[in-house]
């Protein structure tokens, strides 16, 4: 399962970037490729998922069954436990490992389900620990604890990542195929960069957005519960408006909201537009896909105009998905 997503994860890195400058015909080829493995680490995982829940099944019904277990049987359960907590920590940390700092929405996902089980395994050493006392109520004891880390174990378990890749290579493929067909002027325009490159114009028009109702502040890190974008598009000219909410608790002082519009012109990959007056700054975007897109901004005067975040920074942009029109 993990080489599945090894192999996965080294394919076509570039996929995306690319779809924008190359020949349909060379991207639509390695759009199927990258989505061949995709297709192998899904059953890989659902392998992985049939097999844990399986065991877990398995334990379950022993535990609630009438049938004597001796401190062996409990002692086998719990290592049984154990590994597949042991298993299903080291996918999650390796599906973490390989998201991009720019991917907090799915980041904050997956450590959810990491600390649910590193927590798990420590109560599972515990319990298991606890199997070495010798008196008449150690079997009953062990066989309660054993039958509650069964049922965490089975809530705490995540094997999904968070993103709809098979919608992602969908929705790229698409875009792909109407650039090729010349269907809309927005995507096969095409405007002249440095040297002898051409950039094709990307479709930003629509709204994007992003949601975390469980935004918190973690430390000095504000997360942020909600975003949106609206824009605008004839040709290579944007325009558009931008808000996003962040995570203050009650009684702190700082203004949670940020709201303002951009204009300008796609000149490159990296699309960058001013924010109009009165307020002074720019508005990054970068296209990531069909169906995703990563932003970043700054704004020169936050402070005069009551602005408390004045900046996401190019190095940890938020990621924002298109909504369906």
């Amino acid at each position: 399962m993990l080489q599945a997503l090894e192999d996965w994860d080294r394919s076509d890195a570039n996929l995306e970037r690319d779809a924008f400058r190359l020949p349909a015909g060379e991207i639509l080829a390695r759009i199927a490729a990258t989505e061949q493995k995709r297709m192998a680490l899904e059953l890989a995982l659902s392998r992985y998922a049939d097999t844990l829940r399986s065991a877990l099944r398995a334990c379950h019904s022993l535990l609630k069954s009438n049938e004597p277990l001796s401190l062996g049987n409990l002692q086998d359960i719990h290592r049984q436990l154990a590994g597949g907590a042991q298993s299903a920590l080291a996918l999650v940390e390796a599906q973490t490992r390989r998201l991009k700092l720019s991917d907090r929405a799915r980041r904050d996902e997956l450590e959810v389900s990491q600390t649910q089980l590193s927590l798990l395994l420590q109560t599972l050493e515990k319990h298991s620990a606890e199997l070495s006392g010798d008196t008449p109520e150690t079997p009953a004891r062990a066989r309660a604890a054993a039958l509650s880390d069964v049922l965490q174990l089975e809530a705490a378990v995540e094997v999904k990542d968070p993103a709809d890749w098979t919608r992602t290579y969908a929705a790229l493929r698409g875009e792909v195929k109407r650039r090729a067909a010349g269907s809309t002027s927005q995507v096969a325009s095409a405007v002249p960069v440095i040297g002898s490159e051409q950039l094709v114009v990307p479709t930003l028009a629509g709204v994007w957005a992003y949601s975390n109702p469980s935004a918190q502040k973690k430390g000095d890190v504000y997360q942020w519960k909600a975003a949106k974008a609206e824009i605008t598009q004839d040709g290579d000219r944007i325009e558009g408006t931008y808000e996003c909410v962040y995570a203050v608790p009650e009684g702190e002082k700082y203004n949670p909201n940020v709201k303002f519009k951009f204009s300008g012109q796609i000149k490159s990959e990296v699309m960058v537009f001013q924010i109009d007056a009165p307020l002074k700054g720019y508005f990054q975007v970068l296209k990531q896909s069909a169906a995703e897109m990563t932003i970043a901004y700054f704004i020169e005067n936050a402070n005069k105009h009551g602005i408390s975040f004045g900046e996401i920074p190019a190095d940890s942009p938020q990621r924002l998905g298109r909504q369906a029109q």
